[in-house]
């Protein structure tokens, strides 16, 4: 009875927990946080401590001491630290002023479409033990299309492109069902490893990870533009384990990352194959829809067109897609609580 009388007192989140990087939306407010989703131990396994948390946390990779380690609780969209996992949500949740604790409050959460159950489960988990309240998980194609503004329950099909951090999502959605989706472990994070890996490969130089995004996010691109770019990067020289400066070419970083995205048009393609022709059709008419972190890269969009012979688009501010459309189901439960399960 006092949760139903006292309901619209209790908070109210919609997380998207990613691999680099989860987003709060509280109800009636909208987004209001967004952090690294690393968290910062000390000590042994067994008896560790939290260090730091969010931002902090991330920018002690790489230099920390045998004592500190920064972790990312979750690699490739699913939970590989539960407790890691529990005290990153609570610090998300520890922002928002709430003044009524014995309310129970509701969360939801969104989950890659190719989560397993032992998966969907822990992330549910995790989230009820930070909100003190009731879980939520809806998939993160379907979110990612609420957020992008489509008519998610028209019969006609639209497809969704969702590259993250630690996975690249593609779907297809019509009726209020994702119809056909793949879940891939090629996205953001792949794409720095795939430079780490050919400076080594061809220039023999060694960088760590913070390099490598700077690197991608200044002068990575999918394809070839009007002119070239360059960067001059610090790293280590392989042969002699010195200090190094070099200077590195947007061509060269192309090539590194082409076979990156050439996983993710053959996934495109994969998901394409297996629709039927009236969805084939609507597709074609409509396109795909680019959302997620990595569709910011530059000249992705160009690149997929190219590859999969659909119009392609993307949507403002990419890197919130996903947790505004989770953010819309809280709004307009009545209408969107249809597309949620439970862990």
């Amino acid at each position: 009875m006092f949760q139903n009388l006292f309901g619209s007192l209790a908070p109210e989140f919609a997380f998207d927990i990613g691999t680099n990087n989860t987003t709060l939306y509280l109800k009636g407010r909208g987004i209001v946080a967004s952090e690294p989703s690393f968290v910062a131990v000390q000590g042994s396994e067994k008896d560790r401590q939290v260090h730091a948390i969010g931002q902090k946390a991330k920018d002690l990779r790489g230099r920390t001491s045998k004592s500190i380690q920064s972790l990312s609780p979750l690699q490739g969209g699913a939970i590989q630290d539960f407790e890691l996992a529990t005290n990153l949500l609570k610090h998300f949740v520890e922002m928002v002023p709430r003044h009524r604790r014995f309310i129970k409050s509701r969360a939801v959460v969104s989950v890659p479409s190719a989560a397993t159950a032992v998966e969907r489960r822990a992330l549910s988990e995790a989230a009820e033990v930070a909100c003190a309240g009731d879980t939520y998980l809806v998939d993160k194609t379907m979110a990612a299309a609420l957020g992008a503004g489509l008519e998610v329950f028209a019969p006609k099909g639209s497809m969704i492109v969702n590259i993250g951090g630690g996975t690249t999502n593609v779907g297809v959605i019509a009726l209020g069902e994702v119809l056909f989706s793949q879940s891939i472990k090629t996205a953001g994070n792949e794409f720095d490893r795939c430079i780490t890996d050919y400076l080594r490969r061809t220039r023999h130089v060694s960088i760590g990870y913070e390099t490598a995004e700077h690197i991608k996010l200044e002068i990575g691109a999918a394809r070839a533009g009007e002119r070239e770019r360059s960067l001059t990067i610090q790293g280590q020289d392989m042969k002699t384990a010195l200090p190094i400066s070099i200077e590195i070419t947007q061509a060269e970083v192309i090539k590194a990352l082409t076979p990156a995205l050439n996983e993710i048009v053959q996934s495109i393609r994969l998901v394409l194959d297996r629709v039927p022709p009236e969805v084939s059709g609507d597709v074609l008419e409509n396109g795909l829809v680019l959302t997620g972190g990595g569709a910011l890269l530059r000249d992705v969009d160009m690149f997929l067109s190219e590859k999969v012979g659909l119009p392609v688009s993307m949507v403002e501010d990419p890197l919130t897609t996903v947790v505004r459309g989770a953010g819309m189901i809280l709004e307009e439960w009545n209408k969107y609580s249809r597309l949620l399960s439970k862990g």
